[in-house]
């Protein structure tokens, strides 16, 4: 059974509503309209005394927990490192222990992506403009981390909104090389798959669209 669960910060973005994510490739919004038909979101205040009581309930005898919360992008609100400590908070509230997946970003910790020009700029607005989402970031997932149970952290590279889905991806658990702009449902139906069917387990890897050159790095090449 799913439970969609909508966490937010509605005081400085407004009313959040899923079925609003920008998908601008062709067919996007189609799709996304089909997926989210008949699903019934819990919404609930990240600031909210009762969140994690009332998320906790929601957990209660789940098999697996998938996150992906807040933003990383400039000049947005900042509750990602919140939201862990509200999920995990929440897991030991609910007496349940479920896998717990969490998106992070490359950047952060040892992703292993190449250095190049996209990396260079993003890691330099994250040491800049950009600071705030990474102490945001590092909290996320040292709050992950330092939790216990069995976790993964994915680190995303770039999801780009015009990115079709190819149903297939790279993991980095090494040094090696990705693309650097991927499809949001690639990374999302890899984190279902290692939610249900896990392959690594209390780690951190970093996921990123193929191709990948041969013969290059610890990528492993991933499906569905």
């Amino acid at each position: 059974r799913l439970v969609p669960v909508a966490l937010s910060l509605p005081r400085l973005e407004g009313a959040y509503d899923p079925t609003t994510s920008a998908v601008i490739y062709d067919g996007g919004k189609a799709r996304l309209k089909e997926a989210f038909d008949g699903l019934d979101f819990e919404h609930l205040d990240v600031e909210k005394d009762d969140a994690q009581k009332r998320l906790a309930a929601l957990i209660k005898g789940a098999t697996a927990v998938v996150a992906a919360v807040g933003n990383r992008q400039p000049g947005l609100p900042r509750y990602l490192h919140k939201g862990a400590e509200l999920i995990t908070g929440a897991i030991k509230e609910s007496g349940s222990a479920p896998r717990l997946v969490v998106l992070s970003s490359f950047g952060i910790g040892d992703d292993f992506v190449p250095k190049g020009a996209i990396t260079f700029i993003w890691k330099t607005m994250l040491s800049t403009v950009n600071r705030s989402a990474r102490t945001d970031l590092q909290g996320l997932e040292a709050t992950v981390a330092s939790a216990g149970g069995d976790h993964l952290l994915v680190r995303t590279v770039g999801i780009g909104d015009e990115q079709e889905p190819k149903g297939q991806w790279v993991i980095l658990t090494g040094p090696g090389a990705v693309e650097l702009n991927m499809c949001k449902e690639d990374v999302a139906q890899f984190m279902l798959d290692e939610a249900l069917r896990p392959t690594y387990h209390s780690t951190a890897v970093t996921i990123g669209a193929v191709p990948v050159p041969k013969g290059k790095g610890k990528g492993k090449a991933g499906s569905t």
